[in-house]
């Protein structure tokens, strides 16, 4: 959310979504660079809530 004092917000925030077994979750571990969210084998979807996970990478958080 945007600071009403004008601060320089310097987070990524980002929603990922797509069918199931898609590699939304692969993706997301990528781009965080490391293995915050499970990635499941088999053939049932297994995340069945929206999750939300940061992590810190060159000087910026990632949401």
């Amino acid at each position: 959310m945007a600071d009403p004092e004008g601060s320089t917000e310097t987070a990524i925030r980002l929603l990922i979504v797509g069918k199931a077994k898609s590699g939304k979750s692969t993706a997301a571990n990528t781009i965080l660079g490391t293995e915050k969210f499970t990635v499941h084998a088999g053939k049932q979807q297994k995340t069945r809530a929206c999750l939300l996970e940061s992590e810190e990478r060159y000087g910026r958080t990632i949401e």
